[in-house]
């Protein structure tokens, strides 16, 4: 969920009380600052919003003469429902795309190459 907000700035968080708005924007600052995640969320006043996350993939390394015995086991998790609105919050300058999609259209590798190459062209 770090990675989330660093990467896109999306902050799958909710306000431990009352009704204050999630400002993505400040935590995604002070994570550059080089404050700790749990930090960043106890100083906002934030918790998680982990039951918002379904699985999604989970790829296993292959078997390469390069990493001898070493595999990494990851799963991916995607947020059921996205922000109403989201912003763009992408670093890139200038940007190339930008744009949120569902992970359904995007699980199948090949495919997601072929739209990538033809949105580049």
């Amino acid at each position: 969920m770090r990675e989330a907000l660093e990467e896109c700035g999306l902050l799958l968080a909710e306000p431990l009380g009352g009704d204050a708005p999630v400002d993505a924007l400040r935590a995604r600052a002070m994570l550059r600052e080089g404050q700790p995640f749990a930090q960043v969320l106890a100083a906002l006043q934030l918790r998680l919003q982990t039951r918002q996350l379904a699985p999604w993939s989970r790829w296993i390394t292959p078997l390469a003469p390069t990493m001898g015995t070493r595999r990494f086991d990851t799963r991916f998790l995607s947020p059921r429902r996205l922000p109403t609105r989201p912003r763009d919050t992408t670093t890139r300058k200038p940007p190339t795309a930008c744009g949120w999609r569902r992970a359904r259209r995007w699980s199948n590798t090949a495919m997601a190459a072929s739209t990538w190459r033809r949105r580049k062209s």
